[in-house]
């Protein structure tokens, strides 16, 4: 994961949500999926949105899936990040 930031799971059930964390412990943001849309949302700015064919999938089916979405949602913060993107 970027050391910038970290990821807390707060939800494992439906639906599976985190918070997203600077290295002070401030929050940065959040992802939800919820109603078969997986939602990110980085410094106040929505940032990535998935549509599922499964409208009411509210976690991820695996960890292979997990990890697929994790680390797509990782590197769009990561390029958030380098080029300074939505600042406040």
């Amino acid at each position: 994961m970027n050391s910038n930031i970290k990821l807390i799971q707060t939800c494992g059930a439906c639906p599976e949500q985190y918070v997203i964390v600077d290295i002070d412990g401030n929050k940065k943001g959040y992802i939800n999926l919820r109603y078969g849309v997986l939602t990110v949302v980085y410094n106040r700015k929505p940032v990535y949105n998935c549509q599922f064919p499964d409208e009411w999938k509210g976690c991820f089916n695996n960890p292979d899936e997990l990890a697929h979405y994790l680390n797509k949602i990782e590197n769009i913060i990561k390029g958030i990040d380098r080029h300074n993107y939505y600042e406040e």
